[in-house]
């Protein structure tokens, strides 16, 4: 099994959106999604990140600033996208096509996890929440693994559903995808909840996930922390 980290889009917001702390005016976040290469050649993703197409279809007319697309989506952020970043484009890098994908695991529905998703139209979603009882959506329970080495976990606190995934690689070990319940590392060292829809329920849930990596020396994957993305291996690398 295989994991690439693929950047998607960027999101130019205010720091305290995402309680970096930071002493800057505006953070730039990289929007990720995750292409997980299974045992048996079958490939997963996890989030399906911006669809800057769907963004100025709902939002209106767009502008190209220095070869990037920047978008206003409301609530002091900026939506940021390359061509490079289009994630047709990453996959094809990886040697994968659309009708590759048999499953995708949406960490939170919205238009930062989930706007490419109609890109897939065969594959086995896996959504928080309310997933339905027929159709591409998968019902899972709790902890439940998807596929072999791959589980989601419920993490709630926000103001939707929201869900984390548990990778067990064969050398790299376990990475924990922690999508919105953490968004970065400082916040789950400051321990600080207060801006969350359920404190306490956030804050119970980032600790769930902490234990997970923790239980087999693995680590965590933050969902909005622009420093640890910067660590990140990038394609053609790839964690295993």
């Amino acid at each position: 099994m295989r994991l690439y980290v693929v950047r998607v889009g960027e999101l130019c917001c205010d720091p305290g959106l995402f309680e970096f702390g930071a002493d800057v005016e505006r953070v730039h976040v990289p929007v990720h999604a995750f292409v997980v290469i299974l045992g048996d050649g079958s490939v997963l993703l996890v989030d399906t990140g911006l669809s800057l197409d769907e963004l100025r279809n709902a939002f209106g007319p767009h502008e190209i600033v220095e070869r990037e697309r920047e978008m206003d989506a409301g609530a002091g952020v900026i939506v940021c996208g390359r061509p490079a970043d289009h994630l047709l484009g990453r996959l094809a890098r990886l040697g994968i096509s659309p009708s590759d994908v048999s499953y995708v695991i949406n960490t939170v529905d919205d238009f930062v996890h989930t706007g490419n998703n109609a890109l897939f139209p065969d594959a086995r979603f896996f959504a928080p929440g309310e997933r339905g009882s027929g159709g591409r959506l998968g019902d899972v329970g709790n902890g439940a693994e998807v596929v072999p080495g791959v589980r989601v976990l419920d993490s709630p606190g926000g103001a939707s559903p929201r869900q984390s995934v548990i990778l067990d690689l064969p050398q790299s070990g376990r990475i924990v995808l922690c999508g919105d319940a953490i968004p970065t590392g400082e916040t789950l060292l400051r321990d600080s909840w207060s801006g969350r829809f359920d404190p306490a329920q956030a804050r119970a849930s980032a600790l769930r996930l902490k234990a997970a990596a923790d239980a087999a020396a693995g680590w965590l994957v933050f969902g909005s922390d622009p420093q640890q993305a910067a660590t990140l291996l990038r394609p053609p690398l790839f964690y295993e």
